[in-house]
This record gives C-alpha cells, structure tokens and sequence, in this order.
C-alpha cells in the first residue's frame, strides 16, 4: 500500500482536540527569531493564510504553533499531544514553540510575514484586528466540511464569527463561581440561595449591617478584573451592543 501525504488543509481535521475545544493550523513562512519578554496569557485560535508555494511533498508538512510561555502544563501538553501527534503522522510534523509575551510577538512577526501557522491571541476580540488586515483565514469552509458547529457548543462556534465568517475557536472556557462564608451565614441565620431573589434578599441583608455582600480578588492574575468588567457591559449595555462595539 502506498503512503498517503496529508496536506496542509487536511491539518485542520486532526488537530482537535477535546480537552480544549477545537484548534486549526494552514500554512505559513518559517517564522523569524523573536524577541523575549513577559508571559502573555492567550484564549483564542486562529489561521494564518497558506503561501503560494510549500516543501517537497518528500519532506514533512511542518506545522509552526506558538503558544504564550509560562504554560504549568507545558510538559503534559508536549508529551501527550504534541509528541504523540507526531509519532502518528510522518508526513505532518508539528512545530509546537512557547514564546514570551506572544501577543506583541505576533503581531511584529505576522506583519514581516514570519508568523506561525496557528495564531493564538488573548481573546475572541483580538481576532478581528487580523481579519481587518487580510492576515488569517476564513474557516467557514472546513468547519461546514468536518462539522464543527455540531461539535462544539453554541457559543463557543459563535465567539468566532465575524460577519457570518467563522474565523477563530477557543481554546480554552472558564467557569465563575461563588464561595459563601458558612460561619457568617450560620450567624446571620442565612440560608445557600438557590435562585435571584434569595440572593439579593441576602446582598442586602448584609448591606444593612454594613457587610460588603461580594468580593472579588485579582491578586494572583490582573486581567481576572476583565470578568468583572464584561459582566457590567452585558447586562447594562446588552450582549448585542457589546458585540457591535467589539466588531467596529
């Protein structure tokens, strides 16, 4: 039986993966050196367009993916994706390099032209920057082809969308929850709420006594502020607005 070459398009199928939702690569140049600095946190997946030309089909695809360093996970996402990927598939080779402060990074490397394969930025917002510049590429098609709407969760397809354009997918969710102090609510005689109306029954019980009835740290990560602040623009100004002001 003949060995069968996996182009670079054909990527996009094997490189979901669950744990994170989905990720894609395309073709790009060899990208240059670039300067260290400060960890940047990063959530969001993207394409780089493919140049005209690419390797011998003798050689392996290289795939070039930047990830933001300091990731605690480094170690187990390189042996159990990485690594394992590549034993998989001889005739694709994933390039997987954690840069320092890849936000400011990419967009110096993406402008020369020398930008990685997969492009990962902070957010969904950040993508359309890219879009507007002409610097990754359309998914729309393979997510039709390989069915990624049905895969994935609602939201999760649609914070890619752009103008009826998919062009980006998470990497990653967060989840918020409420940590309530029991022997205070043993005191007050408070019990868990368990829907909005009890909740600020409880708020303003507390209030009363001059308890602050929330509170909210960012000590170990600034940006955690951003939950706080994106919660305050969907609810006054409407998820929609706040799409439209994200969009231009």
């Amino acid at each position: 039986m003949s060995k069968r070459t996996i182009h670079r398009r054909e990527f996009l199928r094997w490189s979901a993966f669950a744990a994170a939702g989905a990720i894609t690569a395309a073709c790009a140049p060899t990208p240059a050196e670039p300067p260290a600095g400060p960890t940047q946190a990063g959530g969001q997946a993207t394409l780089v367009p493919a140049p005209t030309t690419g390797p011998s089909s003798k050689e392996p695809v290289k795939i070039v993916w930047w990830n933001e360093g300091g990731d605690e996970h480094k170690d187990e996402l390189v042996k159990y994706f990485v690594e394992t990927f590549n034993a998989a598939h001889q005739d694709v080779q994933l390039d997987f390099i954690y840069q320092e402060d890849l936000d400011r990074v990419l967009r110096t490397a993406i402008q020369a032209g020398a930008g990685p394969d997969v492009v990962i930025t902070p957010g969904a917002g950040f993508v359309l920057e890219y879009v507007n510049a002409g610097h990754v590429l359309d998914l729309t098609e393979f997510a039709a082809k390989y069915g990624w709407k049905e895969k994935l969760l609602d939201w999760a397809y649609e914070s890619g969308m752009i103008n009826g354009k998919l062009y980006s997918l998470p990497l990653t969710f967060e989840s918020m929850i409420v940590i309530y102090n029991k022997t205070l609510f043993d005191e007050k005689g408070w019990k868990v709420p368990t829907n909005r109306q009890e909740i600020e029954a409880i708020a303003e019980a507390a209030m009363a006594d001059d308890i602050y009835p929330f509170a909210y740290g960012n000590s170990d990560w600034k940006p955690a502020t951003e939950h706080l602040i994106g919660m305050f623009y969907d609810h006054f100004a409407g998820a929609d607005n706040v799409y439209q002001a994200l969009t231009g």
